[in-house]
């Protein structure tokens, strides 16, 4: 979640003419100094700062992720996959708050297989949801496996039996994606 949430923003930061305000904020609290002995947009001070580097929490990342995307006319999110994420649980909670703050500049697009807590976290936003359901997808898995069970050198020496089980469990388990 951490290492999204810290992508998300420095995408956000090439993007932008200016360090959001947010955002450099959040870097005078947890860094010292730069290599250049201060923060961009920053005057040398001679007054004392504190030592060393911390790493902001979880919710600064989110606050300031909000604060960059406000200074933006448009911001496109694609979140990939969260169904697939160690921490599910994190994600929903990241999107149920981006869902609480009804930005009309933020544009949020969702890849998932279909999975209830999340259509519950976006349902109060979607406004167009595809379910891909193709025997196409199918029969594609399927080839792929069998091309993976006919090319493996090792593969091959296995029984019929054994290949059958293999390329059952692999699609049933796919589930189509």
């Amino acid at each position: 979640m951490e290492a999204m949430l810290r992508s998300l923003l420095s995408q956000l930061l090439v993007q932008a003419k200016d360090i959001p305000i947010g955002l450099g904020s959040l870097a005078r609290r947890h860094f010292s100094t730069t290599r250049y002995g201060k923060l961009p947009g920053e005057a040398l001070t001679t007054g004392p700062k504190p030592a060393g580097v911390s790493h902001p929490s979880i919710s600064e990342l989110v606050d300031a992720f909000q604060g960059a995307i406000e200074e933006f006319n448009d911001t496109y999110l694609v979140i990939d996959a969260p169904d697939e994420c160690v921490e599910l649980d994190r994600i929903l909670d990241f999107l149920e708050t981006i869902v609480s703050w009804k930005s009309d500049s933020l544009h949020l697009l969702v890849t998932s297989q279909s999975k209830r807590e999340i259509e519950e976290v976006l349902s109060p936003i979607v406004t167009l949801q595809l379910l891909i359901k193709s025997t196409f997808i199918g029969e594609d898995i399927v080839s792929f496996i069998q091309s993976a069970l006919e090319g493996d050198r090792k593969l091959r020496k296995w029984s019929q039996e054994i290949k059958d089980e293999i390329r059952t469990m692999l699609f049933k388990g796919s589930q189509g994606m």
